[in-house]
């Protein structure tokens, strides 16, 4: 049996998931910046409209 590892399409072979991870990751990242975000805001606007009453 041939060794998997060896060549180009071994590479990418190795590599490929390794891309799809980083991705997923940086898209969580993303999307929880934007929760933070959105939380920090809704706060923001809930201490407004306490301090006016």
């Amino acid at each position: 049996m041939a060794n998997l590892n060896h060549g180009i399409d071994g590479f990418k072979r190795y590599v490929a998931p390794a891309i799809v991870a980083r991705n997923i990751h940086l898209i969580g990242d993303i999307l929880w910046q934007q929760d933070v975000e959105r939380e920090r805001k809704a706060n923001t606007q809930h201490s407004k409209y306490r301090q006016m009453a």
